[in-house]
């Protein structure tokens, strides 16, 4: 089911005629002492390679509001809470 999924992505991705690249990681987690943790960065750069934003939830910013969510802004220590999305039912 998971294959399934990531390969919609990559069809996504590489159908896209405003995506000029990817570079995708896909990982397959499996539940260790009853805790499911999933991680997520997606970042965005212009054609030349300039720094647009990131969002992810890496846990290096604690007493941020929202934390471990996150974005990144213009430039890599700009960094501000951000609530993740959740795709709506019909996304997916």
């Amino acid at each position: 089911m998971i294959d399934s999924y990531f390969r919609s992505i990559l069809t996504v991705l590489n159908s896209s005629l405003i995506v000029a690249s990817h570079n995708v990681n896909f990982d397959k987690l499996s539940t260790q002492f009853g805790v499911r943790r999933f991680t997520y960065a997606y970042h965005y750069q212009r054609a030349e390679g300039s720094f647009v934003f990131r969002y992810d939830n890496t846990g290096h910013f604690p007493g941020l509001l929202l934390f471990p969510h996150h974005k990144h802004v213009g430039d890599e220590s700009n960094v501000i809470p951000h609530r993740p999305s959740h795709p709506r039912r019909g996304d997916r």
